[in-house]
């Protein structure tokens, strides 16, 4: 009997340090379990939000002016006081190609947001590189460095015989392959040459679909008359940080878009759907 009752009696005492089993908490590390799950996704969701506040901290410090100029991108030629508007448009007159004191005093003057470089502030690679530079270097908030490098008809860098870059034959010509990979070849080369030059956004590619003959501007700049085929390759082409050209949209009036802007508006052909396909 007496084994009997120490079974009884004592089982349920011991069976009942439910608290020492109840180190269910630890047991169940839910805690480290649950994380492991959004492990994957939270460092992401984490960054970005982190990164997010440090632009918003960052916006903070900058003054009005500074946060009206980033919306401006500029010519080097308007921060040269010598200059007139004729000059600075003209692609006929010397560009600058290096930074004085006096550009320097307006560039802190007016903080504007980028600086576009034409075909007349570059001369050879290593004054273009000084140059970058220089730009990158005189302000307090980061400058985009922007060029049209298109590749065919419009490359500046490519186009210029003392960089010996690669050229290409033109978009329309990478385009005729049909295949995207192609053109992601293409943006990968030129912004590869761009970085190198200190460059940080590139005004390409051209998103336009040519559908009509009439508008030489584009032409050859556009990947494909087919608007599928022109948004497979536009999206692959992007390289750097690209601005494109041009809106990827069909070409269906006869003048190109930034001579559009400054006249009445001009008749479009074709039908809606075309427009909106």
């Amino acid at each position: 009997c007496y084994p009997e009752a120490e079974d009884t009696a004592a089982p349920q005492i011991t069976a009942t340090p439910q608290p020492t089993a109840t180190p269910q908490p630890t047991a169940t590390p839910e805690p480290e379990g649950t994380p492991e799950t959004p492990a994957a996704q939270t460092p992401t969701e984490t960054e970005a939000a982190a990164e997010g506040d440090a632009i918003e901290r960052y916006m903070q410090t900058l003054t009005l002016r500074e946060k009206v100029g980033q919306l401006f991108f500029i010519r080097p030629d308007a921060l040269d006081p010598a200059q007139t508007p004729g000059q600075i448009n003209s692609s006929e007159t010397e560009g600058v190609k290096t930074l004085t004191d006096d550009m320097r005093a307006v560039l802190a003057a007016y903080p504007v947001g980028g600086v576009a470089i034409f075909g007349k502030n570059i001369s050879d690679p290593e004054t273009l590189r000084a140059f970058t530079e220089q730009l990158r270097d005189s302000t307090t908030v980061p400058l985009f460095l922007g060029v049209d490098e298109e590749g065919g008809l419009v490359a500046r860098l490519a186009n210029n015989a003392a960089f010996g870059l690669p050229k290409y034959e033109s978009a329309a010509a990478v385009g005729a392959s049909g295949n995207p990979a192609d053109a992601e070849n293409m943006g990968r080369t030129i912004g590869g040459y761009l970085a190198d030059y200190g460059f940080t956004v590139d005004f390409a590619p051209v998103a336009d679909v040519y559908t009509n003959p009439a508008n030489t501007v584009i032409g050859s700049r556009a990947f494909s008359a087919d608007a599928n085929t022109a948004a497979a390759m536009a999206g692959r082409c992007i390289s750097i940080s690209p601005a494109m050209a041009t809106p990827p949209r069909t070409v269906t009036t006869a003048l190109p878009s930034h001579i559009r802007r400054t006249m009445s508006l001009p008749r479009v052909s074709g039908s809606h759907t075309a427009q909106t396909t």
